[in-house]
């Protein structure tokens, strides 16, 4: 079997693998394991880059976002570990990480006007 396992901040891979194990053992199943951590769990803080996204969304679209883990996968979990704060700012879509996946075009402009303002606000 292969399982790849999303988990926290809250929790070390080393805490994960004991849980998996403990589990495993509990129900006397035999096992053989190879893990292998293909990213690190990240969480950004609240700052000037938060700010300045959740400020330009409300500007241009008039919502607040919400600030989440929920919504994508993220390959920001290869970015944080050298220290740069990482926010993602997609537009909600039913069709995410589903075959066809696609966004409505009237949506990408509004993201443009966001990422735009985001980065007057960032860069002065």
């Amino acid at each position: 079997m292969v399982f790849n396992f999303r988990f926290s901040t809250q929790l070390t891979p080393e805490q994960l693998r004991m849980r998996v194990e403990s589990v495993l053992q509990r129900f006397g199943i035999s096992y053989e394991i190879q893990w292998a951590l293909s990213g690190q769990p990240f969480l950004t803080q609240r700052g000037a880059l938060v700010d300045a996204v959740s400020a330009a969304t409300h500007e241009i679209s008039g919502l607040t976002p919400e600030l989440s883990t929920s919504v994508v996968t993220s390959d920001g979990r290869f970015i944080a570990p050298i220290g740069s704060h990482v926010v993602e700012l997609v537009p909600l879509y039913a069709t995410i990480h589903k075959i066809d996946e696609c966004v409505q075009v009237d949506e990408l402009e509004p993201l443009s006007a966001i990422y735009e303002r985001m980065l007057e606000k960032i860069l002065g």
